[in-house]
């Protein structure tokens, strides 16, 4: 499916952070439905139907999309395969131009745009929640443009990483930066909350604003991992059959 030169009904939707979000964007009559919630479960149940509710909602079917954007990391490895999965879907059955964006990139984005009218504007470090020792974190300008690869930091690096930094000038931002800051007290003036969930509509307006550079629609949907899952060995005595 080729790009679009204009969009004009538009399907976002996020399961890569601890929610669900997701989003219908009807640019014709300047109308957006939105479901954004914490969700540590049920996300692979729930992504359909609210997309399909939101649809209703718009009074869109599903073959009048001229775009379906979802994130594609990093965050968690399930929620990146509900994500992927269902937007490869979508654009199997209908055959519309589907993309997928860095989870970061969009959390800066939001950032960006939340603070249009501040005078005092800083440099952005996402920091993502993996629920292990280890951040995903990457490092954007105060126009959201990008400073540093995404990449996955213990805590003690990455207070390394934002010291050598400047990190007085920059804001932390992320479902994991709270955290961060526990363990480093000394960076909680430099947390700001609020973006601990992806805004679906922030997704459709970077691809209208021209701010999302994708060059093979398809490779964007392949999940941007960080580092291996989690595996463990069993510590069970293995019952070893041997053919007679």
């Amino acid at each position: 499916m080729s790009k679009p030169k204009n969009i004009q009904y538009a399907l976002a939707f996020d399961t890569s952070l601890q929610g669900l979000s997701c989003g219908v964007l009807d640019r014709q009559k300047n109308q957006f439905f939105a479901h954004v919630r914490p969700s540590a479960k049920g996300q692979s149940q729930d992504l359909v139907p609210y997309c399909q509710r939101l649809l209703e909602l718009a009074n869109i079917e599903f073959q009048d999309l001229d775009l379906i954007i979802t994130t594609n990391g990093p965050g968690a490895f399930t929620g990146l395969r509900v994500g992927l999965s269902t937007a490869r879907s979508f654009n199997i059955a209908l055959d519309v131009f589907t993309i997928g964006v860095n989870t970061m990139q969009v959390i800066a984005h939001q950032y960006v745009c939340a603070q249009q009218e501040s005078k005092n504007k800083k440099d952005i470090q996402v920091i993502i929640e993996t629920k292990r020792k280890d951040f995903y974190t990457q490092r954007f300008d105060a126009k959201g443009n990008i400073l540093s690869l995404p990449q996955s930091l213990n805590a003690q690096d990455l207070k390394t990483s934002l010291d050598k930094q400047q990190g007085n000038n920059i804001c932390l931002i992320g479902d994991g930066a709270e955290r961060f800051c526990n363990m480093h007290s000394g960076y909680h003036m430099h947390y700001m909350s609020g973006f601990d969930l992806i805004d679906p509509n922030a997704m459709i307006q970077m691809y209208v604003q021209g701010c999302v550079s994708i060059s093979d629609a398809y490779e964007s949907l392949k999940p941007l991992y960080l580092r291996d899952a989690d595996v463990c060995v069993s510590k069970k005595t293995q019952r070893n059959l041997e053919k007679k």
